[in-house]
């Protein structure tokens, strides 16, 4: 029998045993689902090699799947059963986010009801996200779901959000950005190397490195979403909300995630001034961006070399 549902999902992991924050793995995959012999059999199956793993057998309103809240890039998903504490994590990986919440909305309606027919279910009204957040506020890209007090506590501290919202910074926006950034000395080539974008670029490395280097605000501040009331050369405390709002650790995710699901185009590379090698990686992405040098900065050296 063909499966019910089947949508390219990766896994997601723990940081370590205790962690309370997961980060996505590289691998491509699919979330499937099969009604066999009266019971719903789901499993993660991966794209690049067929292996079939964590093949579960759920029992009708025995799991819930949904949403991680605290994940601002939207992908990330939590299937969490009522009966015992396991957990298990996946990021959508459909290159749009478009069906990311009628997948979501399929997966757990097959888990309540077996019977269910994907897609007849009425999508719920996706609220609105708040912006900006208290500046430096912790946001990191993959969070555990927190209790539902804390959560409380946390929507309130960031409530005061100006009506008009930026557009969406896209991945290309992201990447070009972090060049300007790079140029500009923000970031330290004697960092050691991290493993996620969105270690480099938390809120409080943002803050740190626009306070120490506010020169690079009159070169990030084109690339900022439309939309914003700035002034026209704005302080570190007026960028540094924006520079640390959802939308912006959003794409960060997003551009992480890219480079670790499949890289980014050659093409965008060589137009952003970086060899087609760092779309390839995380790790050559931040390799290339701690080589570069303005232009300027690059003639001085060659009348140095000539001198």
């Amino acid at each position: 029998m063909a499966a019910l549902i089947s949508v390219p999902a990766g896994r997601s992991v723990r940081r370590s045993q205790d962690s309370k924050w997961v980060d996505p793995l590289p691998e491509k995959g699919l979330i499937e689902m099969k009604l066999e012999d009266d019971l719903m059999h789901m499993w993660w199956k991966s794209r690049e090699n067929g292996a079939v793993e964590d093949e579960l057998i759920v029992f009708p309103g025995e799991a819930t799947f949904s949403r991680v809240g605290q994940d601002p890039s939207g992908r990330t998903h939590i299937l969490k059963f009522s009966s015992s504490d396991q957990k298990y994590f996946f990021w959508f990986q459909r290159a749009s986010k478009e069906g990311d919440l009628r997948a979501a909305v399929d997966i757990n309606e097959l888990l309540q009801d077996p019977s269910y027919r994907p897609g007849t279910a009425a999508l719920p009204e996706q609220p609105a996200e708040s912006f900006p957040p208290t500046p430096g506020a912790p946001r990191l890209s993959h969070p555990e779901p927190a209790p539902a007090a804390a959560a409380t506590s946390s929507t309130a501290s960031t409530s005061t959000a100006p009506a008009a919202a930026p557009s969406q910074a896209s991945t290309e926006d992201m990447a070009r950005l972090l060049v300007e950034w790079a140029q500009s000395g923000g970031l330290a080539s004697s960092q050691d190397e991290p493993a996620h974008l969105t270690d480099v670029l938390s809120p409080s490395n943002i803050t740190a490195l626009v306070t120490t280097h506010p020169g690079i605000i009159s070169s990030i501040k084109p690339l900022v979403p439309s939309g914003l009331d700035l002034p026209e050369n704005p302080s570190p405390q007026e960028i540094i909300p924006v520079l640390t709002a959802p939308q912006f650790t959003d794409a960060i995710a997003s551009l992480d995630n890219a480079l670790r699901s499949g890289g980014l185009p050659g093409g965008m590379m060589r137009e952003l001034g970086l060899p087609e090698s760092a779309g390839t990686g995380v790790k050559a992405f931040l390799d290339a961006l701690k080589a570069l040098k303005r232009p300027e900065a690059q003639g001085e050296d060659e009348r140095m070399d000539e001198d």
